[in-house]
């Protein structure tokens, strides 16, 4: 689904970025948390730098744009390079667009 709504032709090193940042925050929050508990802070407090990671998540994930948008977005960048992109739901073709002349076919 992740190499679906990246750009064309930049699906490589984006996947490379999206890998290394979920292993970056796989490990950071338990690290947090195991820290500030070894230096004696309250583990209230340890806890709530964890659900400071979730918040800040959910906000991400409120500035997504919703899926059928992406990937209309994603097949129009691809018929504007190719020419033409037959666009489908759940394998049934919905629109034809032809990228050249700007005309979708229903």
């Amino acid at each position: 689904m992740f190499s679906m709504t990246c750009p064309a032709g930049v699906e490589a090193e984006l996947t490379g970025f999206y890998v290394y940042c979920t292993n970056i925050l796989a490990w950071l929050p338990p690290l947090i948390f195991t820290s500030m508990n070894q230096h004696g802070v309250s583990m209230q407090w340890g806890l709530l730098s964890l659900v400071l990671f979730f918040v800040i998540g959910i906000m991400l994930l409120f500035l997504m744009d919703p899926w059928d948008k992406v990937i209309t977005r994603r097949t129009t960048e691809e018929g504007a390079e190719m020419g033409n992109v037959n666009v489908t739901n759940d394998g049934v073709e919905i629109a034809r667009i032809n990228a050249t002349a700007g005309d979708i076919y229903y």
